[in-house]
């Protein structure tokens, strides 16, 4: 049912800009429009003009990398544009807070994108971090990781260069590194280290024995 949801998407959106334009405040609205996580891995659909499959659960790009799509007509001035500043869900507090005036609360870790959508600079981000845990499930598909425009570092070591390979079928950890990338990887390290106490101490205990207990099962 994937095209049949896509158009009535499409067609709720329109219904949203349909009220604000009849109550005469389109222009001055901000509207966002994010996708929660990648489509159903048995959907393939188009993506700059290529085969794009769907990776919905996974932690490559096909699973994170997701719409997003701003529109706020009173000031985003000029036609469309594609701006490819590295974004989190968590910038979305900040942004709106700036747009409506109102003060950015303390000890947040999102960042406001909003200098982008008019057109300036910003403060754009040099990494993103997460961690995957489906469900609190103990067992090897937490992955925690840290990653910006070229490379992606797992708390595991495993190790890729997304520009060349977006899959991440191609563990750079083994390799042979050349010094700006070994600069790279060292960088985001510094992000895991920063982030190390950001899952709870519980669940890494308990991710840490199933992973003992699958070695030990090997």
């Amino acid at each position: 049912h994937f095209a049949d949801m896509t158009a009535y998407t499409d067609k709720m959106v329109g219904r949203i800009v349909a009220k604000l334009e009849e109550l005469g405040i389109r222009d001055n609205t901000l509207l966002l429009f994010l996708g929660d996580n990648g489509t159903q891995r048995d959907v393939t659909s188009r993506f700059q003009g290529e085969q794009y499959k769907g990776g919905k659960g996974l932690t490559t790009s096909h699973g994170t990398h997701v719409p997003l799509i701003v529109s706020w007509p009173a000031a985003m001035k000029g036609t469309g544009r594609v701006c490819a500043d590295l974004i989190s869900s968590t910038d979305f507090l900040p942004t709106i807070c700036e747009a409506a005036g109102i003060k950015i609360p303390d000890n947040i870790d999102g960042v406001s994108f909003l200098p982008q959508l008019r057109g300036e600079l910003g403060t754009p981000r040099q990494w993103l971090y997460t961690w995957y845990s489906p469900r609190q499930r103990m067992d090897l598909t937490v992955k925690e990781f840290a990653f910006d425009k070229q490379f992606k570092l797992y708390r595991t070591g495993q190790f890729y260069d997304l520009s060349l390979d977006a899959a991440e079928q191609q563990d750079l950890q083994a390799q042979e590194l050349g010094e700006d990338t070994l600069q790279a990887k060292a960088k985001l390290q510094g992000v895991l280290e920063h982030f190390k106490h950001a899952r709870p101490a519980a669940l890494d205990r308990q991710f840490q024995q199933s992973r003992e207990g699958e070695g030990n099962d090997s």
